[in-house]
C-alpha cells in the first residue's frame, strides 16, 4: 500500500511526503518580528519530538541570528497545540518574561488560549505583546484579535498529496518525492510596529 506523509517528515525514511517548508515558517514569523522593531522575541512551540517543531525552531533561531540579536535557550517553550496549553503559558509569560515584545506561537489554539490567558492578567495584543501564530483558521479572524499567521492552504497540500498517492499507486518503484510548499504571511492585527 502506498504511503504519503503530510506535513511531516521521517528522518532517514525514503517516502513520497508533501510538507510546508517549517523551517522557513520559522525564519519568516520571526523576521517579520523583527523587521517590525521587536528585539525581545520568544517562541511557543510545537511538540518537542516534531520534526515541523525542530525545523521551526532552527528558523527562529537563525533569524535571530542573522540580525545580530541574542539566542537564549529560554526564549523557546514547548507546548502541545492545546488552548490550556497557551493559556497556561500566558501567565507564564506575563510573570516571567516582561522584557519580550513580540511571540511566536506554533497553533491557533495555543494562540487563542494565549490571548485569553493575557486578557485575565489585563493585559492586550498587540497592545503588550505582538503575536504572529501558524494555522490561518477562522478563529483566528473571529475573536478577541485578528491574529496575523503564516502557513499554507490546506486544500493544495491536501490535493497535492492525494495526486501524489495516485501517483504512487500507477508506479510503485519509481523514485520517492518530497514536495515543499513556502509559507505565506497573512497581516492582520496582532503585531504592534515599535
Amino acid at each position: 500500500c502506498p504511503i504519503v506523509v503530510l506535513n511531516r517528515y521521517l528522518r532517514g525514511v525514503d517516502i513520497d511526503t508533501v510538507v510546508l517548508d517549517n523551517y522557513k515558517v520559522g525564519y519568516l514569523a520571526t523576521k517579520l518580528l523583527i523587521e517590525k522593531g521587536h528585539r525581545k522575541v520568544a517562541q511557543l512551540a510545537g511538540l518537542k519530538e516534531s520534526t515541523a517543531s525542530q525545523d521551526r525552531i532552527r528558523g527562529f533561531m537563525d533569524a535571530l541570528r542573522d540580525f545580530g540579536l541574542p539566542v537564549a535557550s529560554e526564549a523557546v517553550v514547548f507546548g502541545n497545540h492545546s488552548y490550556s496549553k497557551g493559556y497556561e503559558y500566558a501567565l507564564h509569560f506575563v510573570d516571567n518574561k516582561k522584557d519580550y515584545t513580540a511571540l511566536f506561537i506554533a497553533s491557533d489554539r495555543m494562540a487563542l488560549g494565549f490571548i485569553d490567558g493575557l486578557y485575565e492578567r489585563g493585559l492586550r495584543c498587540p497592545d503588550d505583546i505582538s503575536i504572529i501564530c501558524t494555522e490561518d483558521t477562522k478563529n483566528l479572524v473571529s475573536g478577541k484579535v485578528k491574529l496575523t499567521t503564516i502557513g499554507y492552504n490546506n486544500r493544495i497540500i491536501g490535493r497535492t498529496a492525494a495526486e501524489l498517492f495516485v501517483e504512487r499507486r500507477k508506479n510503485p518503484r519509481g523514485e520517492k518525492k518530497m514536495i515543499s510548499y513556502t509559507p505565506q504571511i497573512v497581516e492582520r492585527e496582532s503585531i504592534k510596529e515599535l
